[in-house]
C-alpha cells in the first residue's frame, strides 16, 4: 500500500504536525523519496532526504526523460 501526499515531508497536516511526523510512525508504510534529476533539483532532494535519516528508505526515484521534460 502506498499513500501519496501533497507537498513535501515538512508540509503541514490537519493535525498541525508535519507529514513526516503524522504518517510514517503510525502507518509504517514503505518510504519512496521522489527526487529531481535536474541540476537545480539536487538541493531539494537532499533537503528532503536529511530528515528521513533513521527511517528505511525503500527507493529514491529520479525521473529523467523526454516524457517528463525535466532535463
Amino acid at each position: 500500500m502506498y499513500v501519496e501526499t501533497a507537498g513535501g515531508i515538512h508540509s503541514p497536516t490537519l493535525s498541525r504536525t508535519t507529514q513526516l511526523n503524522t504518517y510514517r510512525p503510525r502507518l509504517f508504510l514503505p518510504t519512496i523519496l521522489m527526487g529531481d534529476s535536474r541540476l537545480d533539483g539536487i538541493s531539494p532532494t537532499i533537503s528532503s532526504f536529511e530528515p528521513l535519516r533513521g527511517y528505511i528508505i525503500d527507493a529514491i526515484l529520479l525521473f529523467r526523460g523526454e516524457y517528463y521534460r525535466n532535463f
